[in-house]
């Protein structure tokens, strides 16, 4: 087709072997048919005139102007141009790019376009791999809250990395330790768990205060801690110089502490071995206690305590051994009539800590609300609270926002964020402490 150069024309046609005096340019914007059999470019309709317009005059022999008769069977593949167009061809002399030249121009840019696609596909796929092999996570913890449990405080690892005070303060403390760094290091080489990246969940579950296990889930399927944190527990404690624990099976035994791991990898560390026991095989118990799975922390305190409250509040919390009858009287009303109180806490401009109170059956919601509004109108007057260090959390829960719901109440309570940042600073500064550094 037109403007195709030698190399490229059909295989039955032969190139030129030597050049013409003068080396013709094809323009972009010619649009030119098929060469016939006589090598001349024409349309259907006048071709051939076009074809003589466009040939040099002869000389007064009667000889052509070409320098070189074109053989028998030769074609040319240059077209018919505008004198315009023929006065912009390359000056004479200058020889064409070499081949080599020119087939190295599309692989250079071949190349360049293989580079710009590989960053993009990478720049899309790299966090997917990261967010499916590194941060994803199947919660496990959940499933082994055992049956009858009353209180539940689930902190997710996953959320509380993203506040930024967390990491500077808590995790930073570990990461300044050298002493921790070391043992960590070493608990990993024994159990090829890695506390500090590998964990994102911990709850605590309890039934009664005599009795609790502590759940740990995160990323320990991987060929690293799966069915040996146990054993490699028992001799990174060895290696420590800590007496007192044994293997007594797949379960480490130690004063006051029972240690193991379960089938799906989460790891339990409880205070006796009932408890021990009901949390290993997973159940359903966790979808009957409703505790939050969103939230950087979350709990679910079940009727078990408000009812205990209901009847002795004084001896489940004994600072509230100096608090008038009348507000104790208070409080019990509250109990009586709360089935269920879930909440977790949100990281936005401040901590956000919401929570739903579910009224039993046959109790009206708006006394629900009303009661509660009373307890925490009372509990200003308390000094075993008001005393209380909490990093402005007290103070919080003092000036929370109770709305009557269709079916709950809705607690709101807004934690200042630099009381919080600060505590957070000064619990990091208790944990470098502790360890040394």
């Amino acid at each position: 087709m037109a403007g195709t150069s030698a190399d490229d024309a059909a295989p039955n046609d032969t190139t030129i072997d030597e050049p013409r005096d003068t080396v013709l340019e094809e323009p972009d914007d010619t649009v030119l048919d098929e060469p016939g059999a006589s090598g001349a470019s024409a349309s259907a309709a006048g071709g051939e005139h076009r074809l003589a317009a466009t040939l040099p005059p002869p000389t007064d022999d009667g000889r052509s102007t070409l320098t070189e008769p074109i053989a028998a069977g030769d074609r040319s593949t240059h077209p018919d141009l505008e004198p315009e167009a023929r006065s912009t061809a390359p000056d004479e002399g200058e020889g064409e790019a070499p081949p080599e030249a020119e087939a190295a121009k599309p692989k250079r840019r071949a190349l360049l376009y293989w580079v710009i696609g590989a960053i993009f596909a990478l720049s899309v796929t790299g966090p997917l791999v990261f967010y499916f092999f590194v941060w994803r996570y199947r919660p496990t913890a959940p499933h082994h809250i055992p049956a009858g449990t009353s209180l539940a405080v689930r902190f997710d690892g996953r959320e509380l990395y993203t506040y930024k005070p967390f990491r500077q303060h808590l995790l930073g403390a570990l990461d300044g330790s050298s002493a921790a760094n070391s043992r960590l290091d070493r608990l990993k080489k024994h159990t090829g768990i890695d506390l500090k990246n590998d964990v994102r969940e911990i709850i605590y579950a309890t039934k009664t205060a005599d009795s609790w296990v502590v759940l740990i889930g995160g990323n320990f399927d991987l060929g690293r801690g799966k069915k040996k944190f146990v054993s490699g527990l028992k001799a990174f404690l060895d290696e420590e110089g800590v007496e007192g624990f044994t293997l007594d099976g797949d379960t480490l035994k130690g004063p006051s502490l029972f240690i193991a791991q379960a089938e799906d990898t989460t790891l339990l560390i409880a205070n006796n071995d009932e408890i021990l026991r009901a949390a290993t095989e997973p159940s359903d118990a966790y979808k009957d206690l409703a505790l939050a799975s969103s939230g950087a922390v979350s709990f679910v305190i079940d009727r078990a305590v408000f009812e205990a409250f209901s009847k002795d509040p004084v001896g489940r919390a004994p600072p509230l051994a100096g608090v008038s009858e009348d507000k104790l009287e208070h409080l019990k009303a509250a109990c009586k009539v709360t089935q269920k109180m879930t909440g977790h806490l949100r990281f936005k401009r401040s901590g956000v800590i919401t929570i739903e109170v579910l009224p039993t059956a046959g109790a009206r919601e708006a006394t629900l609300t009303e009661a509660w509004e009373q307890v925490r109108v009372d509990a200003k007057d308390v000094p075993a609270l008001t005393s209380f260090d909490s990093a402005g959390l007290v103070d919080a829960f003092l000036d929370a926002k109770l709305k009557n719901r269709a079916e709950t109440t809705m607690v709101t309570v807004d934690w200042d964020k630099k009381r919080l940042d600060a505590g957070l600073e000064q619990l990091g500064a208790k944990i470098r402490e502790l360890l040394g550094s």
